[in-house]
């Protein structure tokens, strides 16, 4: 696959480079990761933050659930945790499966 190419090809470029360089490259890529992941939280913060807003309103709703309009606007609210949910699972799977240091030891 191309990325796979292209990680070997960077791997080799690294290779290449003097200790100072490679130390440089280094702290780039763990700059960027810890980018992502303050992005990642930030994104989860957020979801989070709507989640709880939501929830507040949703105990409202399971005292009433007999009725069933009430009960429908039980079900959307679901609806909207679940794809709350969704994007956070998204969001951490996303940063989980980016790619991998280029530098070992």
């Amino acid at each position: 696959s191309p990325s796979k190419s292209k990680a070997k090809k960077d791997a080799a470029d690294v290779e290449s480079l003097s200790p100072l360089q490679k130390l440089l490259v280094l702290l780039e890529h763990i700059d960027s990761k810890l980018d992502s992941t303050a992005l990642m939280w930030t994104k989860i913060d957020a979801y989070f933050q709507m989640l709880d807003s939501k929830s507040e309103a949703l105990d409202q709703f399971v005292d009433f659930s007999r009725n069933p309009q009430l009960m429908e606007r039980f079900k959307a609210r679901m609806s909207d945790y679940r794809y709350l949910w969704n994007q956070v699972r998204g969001s951490a799977s996303a940063h989980t499966s980016s790619e991998p240091l280029l530098i070992g030891n």
